[in-house]
């Protein structure tokens, strides 16, 4: 079993995390553990969240993770494990799952991709950089 572990000063509850993957998440504040948790309201939460892609075996299952604000989150595990599916269900990027995964009001969620795709019109090169500023001088 993996697990995530929410670091909040000394206090690590230990929840449920996709098979082959660790969440690493930490929280920072000077409230005592116990009150802080009761006293913030989630930024992010999944709850029984199930992914598989059609013909294949499931890539999460039943999926259970909260997060508190201002948590610095790493995912962590093999090639397969569901990293990137769980960023982009995360991200909003795949609305293809069941179970919930939300985002607190008024917060954002923002997805970059692993592999971006660029405007290759609107991209320049430190060489090409470098000459028009070397040219100017």
């Amino acid at each position: 079993m993996v697990c995530v572990n929410v670091c909040a000063l000394n206090f690590i509850p230990r929840l449920d995390a996709p098979s082959g993957i660790a969440i690493l998440a930490e929280n920072f504040d000077d409230s005592s553990a116990e009150t802080q948790v009761a006293s913030y309201q989630y930024i992010y939460v999944m709850k029984g969240l199930n992914k598989a892609y059609p013909g294949a075996k499931p890539i999460l299952n039943d999926v259970h993770l909260q997060f508190l604000p201002g948590a610095k989150i790493g995912v962590l595990g093999p090639n397969g494990a569901g990293k990137s599916t769980l960023m982009r269900i995360m991200g909003g990027i795949d609305p293809e799952f069941s179970g919930e995964a939300w985002a607190a009001e008024g917060a954002r969620v923002g997805y970059l991709e692993q592999e971006p795709h660029l405007d290759p019109t609107r991209m320049c090169s430190a060489m090409s950089w470098t000459a028009s500023v070397k040219s100017s001088l």
